[in-house]
C-alpha cells in the first residue's frame, strides 16, 4: 500500500515531520523542493551540529543533536573509494545508509573539507539551525592549512577544540575565532593573539610561548574594561611556581560568603577554587586567580553560587 504523504492535512504533516528521524528529513528535503521548504518551515527539535575531524583528512563525521543533547543520526564523509552496500547518488555525494541511523557519503573531490562544507551549509539552511561545535582530533600534526580552512569557512558558534598536535608556525588572525569556548594548542599564540580572542572561555595548552606576566596582563586588561561577556582562561604552561603579582587588584582569600567554593568549569567537572585568590572590578563582578600543577586558571563568577550538582569536582 502506498502511503502519500502529501495527501495528509497540513497540520498532520508538520506533526509527522516533526517526529521523523533527522536522516530521513534530510532525504525527504532532496526528493522536492517543496518538501524541502515544508521541512524548513516545520519546528524540528535540532539545536546544533557537532564535526569531529581526523587530523590527517581522511574523514569527518557530523553529529545531529537535538533538545536535550540527545543524537539523532551522523553524517560521515569520506575520501573517495569503492565501498559495499546500498548506495545512491544525490546532489554530487553518493550515499550509503546504515542501521545505526547514520550515513555515509564519499564525494569524487580530493579535498574532503569542501565537501564538509558544502553539506554543513546545507543542514544548517534545512534546520535553521547555526550552532555549531568543531572538534579536531588524531595524533597526526594537522596542517596549517586545512586548520585556517576550517576557521575561515566555518562560523562556529558554540565551541571549537583543536585535541591533535598543531604546528608551532600556525598564524591566523586572532579574530577569525567566533565560538564562545576554544580549546588547542598555545604553541603558537603570543601575548598579541591572546589579547585579540573574542572567545569568552579560553583554554590553551602546551603553551611554550606566553609567560606568567602575559597571563597576569590579560588579568589586568580585563580588570580595567568593563567586558561582561568574558567568563574563562585556563593556560598549561611550564612556569615557575612564584605568586600572582597583581597587587593593584588587591587579591583576597576565599569568603564562603562572596562567593561558592566550586566553579563550573565545563559541562562535566567544576573546578575546586577554594585556594584560588579574588578580586573584585569596580562594576561588581568578581574573579578568582589559581594555580593547579602547570595550569594556570582565572575565572569569572557572573553567577556567584552556581548549582554543580551532578559534576565531577576537580
Amino acid at each position: 500500500m502506498i502511503f502519500t504523504l502529501f495527501k495528509l492535512p497540513i497540520l498532520c504533516l508538520e506533526c509527522c515531520l516533526k517526529n521523523m528521524d533527522s536522516l530521513d528529513l534530510l532525504f525527504l528535503s532532496f526528493t522536492s523542493r517543496k518538501l524541502l521548504n515544508l521541512i524548513r518551515r516545520t519546528r524540528t527539535s535540532v539545536i546544533r551540529f557537532g564535526v569531529e575531524c581526523d587530523s590527517a583528512g581522511y574523514r569527518t563525521v557530523v553529529t545531529i543533536v537535538r533538545r536535550g543533547g540527545v543524537e539523532n543520526g551522523k553524517w560521515t564523509f569520506n575520501l573517495p573509494f569503492s565501498v559495499p552496500g546500498i548506495k545512491k547518488w544525490i546532489k554530487g555525494w553518493e550515499f550509503m545508509r546504515n542501521p545505526n541511523n547514520s550515513i555515509q557519503s564519499y564525494t569524487t573531490v580530493s579535498h574532503i573539507h569542501e565537501e564538509l562544507n558544502l553539506g554543513l551549509a546545507y543542514l544548517m539552511y534545512l534546520f535553521k539551525c547555526k550552532t555549531l561545535r568543531v572538534s579536531i582530533t588524531g595524533l597526526t600534526t594537522i596542517d596549517n592549512g586545512k586548520l585556517k580552512f576550517l576557521i575561515e569557512n566555518f562560523r562556529i558558534a558554540e565551541r571549537f577544540e583543536v585535541s591533535a598536535p598543531m604546528h608551532s608556525t600556525f598564524q591566523c588572525d586572532p579574530e577569525i575565532f567566533q565560538s564562545k569556548e576554544l580549546v588547542m594548542g598555545g604553541e603558537w599564540i603570543t601575548r598579541d593573539i591572546l589579547f585579540g580572542l573574542k572567545c569568552s572561555c579560553i583554554f590553551l595548552k602546551n603553551c611554550h610561548i606566553l609567560q606568567m606576566k602575559d597571563f597576569e596582563a590579560f588579568i589586568r586588561r580585563w580588570f580595567n574594561s568593563t567586558d561582561t561577556e568574558f567568563r574563562q582562561l585556563a593556560m598549561v604552561v611550564d612556569l615557575p611556581r612564584n605568586r600572582f603579582n597583581l597587587k593593584r587588584q588587591k587579591l583576597m582569600k576565599w569568603d564562603p560568603e562572596m562567593r561558592s567554593r566550586y566553579y563550573p568549569f565545563n559541562e562535566t567537572e567544576a573546578l575546586d577554587c577554594e585556594n584560588g585568590k579574588d578580586c573584585v572590578r569596580n562594576d561588581g563582578l568578581l574573579a578568582t586567580v589559581l594555580k593547579k600543577q602547570k595550569m594556570f586558571i582565572f575565572v569569572v563568577w557572573h553567577d556567584r553560587h552556581p548549582d554543580v550538582t551532578g559534576l565531577q569536582i576537580v
